[in-house]
């Protein structure tokens, strides 16, 4: 993108504990959108359709699932504010 550096086009990425499982969608990587709690937590949202406005104004980090991850499991995401 014009006029940025690569840094600033990179999200940070974080290491936390998931509070319920997630399930693949398939064969193809989803982005999930999910709550970073300050206590190292991660709650993922339902509702995770394109139509569901109220998942995206709650979300607060990405998680990229492309397998699935059971409750407790230590995952990657990236912070979105």
């Amino acid at each position: 993108l014009q006029g940025y550096r690569e840094s600033q086009l990179l999200r940070p990425e974080v290491t936390g504990k998931l509070l319920s499982a997630v399930k693949a969608a398939g064969d193809r990587l989803q982005l999930m959108r999910v709550i970073y709690h300050p206590d190292g937590s991660i709650e993922p949202l339902k509702g995770q359709g394109s139509s569901n406005l109220l998942t995206v104004a709650r979300a607060n980090a990405l998680l990229a699932v492309d397998q699935d991850y059971s409750a407790g499991s230590d995952v990657k995401i990236w912070l979105l504010d």
